[in-house]
């Protein structure tokens, strides 16, 4: 096998542990492909080079970056997740759960920043996980955006098998519930994704009004407030907050 053939296959082998675990370090690149640390990182540097990996908020580590993200809006999604680390820890800190990015792939949501809940009780972050859109809250908010009729396409065969007891399975009930985001400008995931965790969703927009991605913020349905009855507090507290903080990331966006 020449050399370079090893290396391209090696660079592959990075890529697909990237898309397995959110971050990873040089020495934890080496261990996964089983070569010397000197190589590891003539890898990874290559790899960044091009855009398909980048550092880490803490820059000790690395994950996917802009060119695997699968938009057309790469760098304002790089320029965006830079701008919004500040006020996602600000979120983190006051709402006491976890806060990340989503953006949208079809009928699938990427999460490609976060920051985690300090609780014992938390959801993990999931930058780098690909879930179905319908069943997340940034999915249901960002699909919002879609005519009926595209999201008709983006689903010819139906939803397929919900993910937990309480997801919905059927493309009536879906469209209620992207229609009810669309009115209310924010998106609900409860237990939908997993028993026991909620999560809320609304908009970070580009200068021009264009929404980029989702800010969710999520955590366990008891802390979110039981049940789905109107004027709930602890929900509405949530929200107010997440949609001050996606206000202030969308003014420091300059493209």
């Amino acid at each position: 096998m020449s050399d370079t053939l090893q290396s391209v296959q090696q660079a592959l082998r990075i890529l697909d542990a990237l898309q397995r675990k959110p971050e990873l370090g040089i020495t934890d690149v080496a261990n996964e492909l089983g070569c010397a640390m000197s190589t590891a990182h003539r890898l990874v540097a290559t790899l960044a080079e091009a855009g398909y990996v980048q550092r880490s908020t803490t820059g000790r580590k690395y994950r996917l970056g802009p060119a695997m993200l699968g938009a057309n809006d790469a760098a304002a999604i790089e320029h965006c997740i830079e701008k919004a680390q500040p006020h996602m820890e600000s979120l983190r800190d006051l709402s006491g759960e976890t806060v990340q990015l989503a953006i949208l792939q079809k009928a699938s949501i990427r999460f490609v920043a976060g920051v985690e809940s300090r609780n014992i009780m938390r959801v993990t972050s999931r930058v780098g996980t690909i879930m179905p859109a319908h069943a997340t809250a940034s999915g249901k908010l960002l699909l919002s955006l879609r005519e009926d009729a595209e999201l008709a396409r983006l689903y010819p065969d139906g939803l397929g098998e919900p993910l937990t007891p309480a997801g919905e399975s059927t493309m009536d009930r879906f469209l209620e519930q992207v229609h009810r985001a669309r009115e209310e400008g924010f998106g609900r995931s409860m237990n939908e994704v997993e028993m026991g965790v909620a999560a809320l969703a609304v908009a970070v927009n580009r200068p021009k009004g264009r929404v980029l991605c989702a800010l969710t913020v999520s955590g366990p349905t008891s802390r979110f407030g039981a049940g789905e009855q109107a004027g709930n507090p602890t929900r509405a507290a949530l929200l107010k907050e997440l949609r001050a903080h996606a206000d202030r990331i969308s003014v420091e966006l300059t493209f």
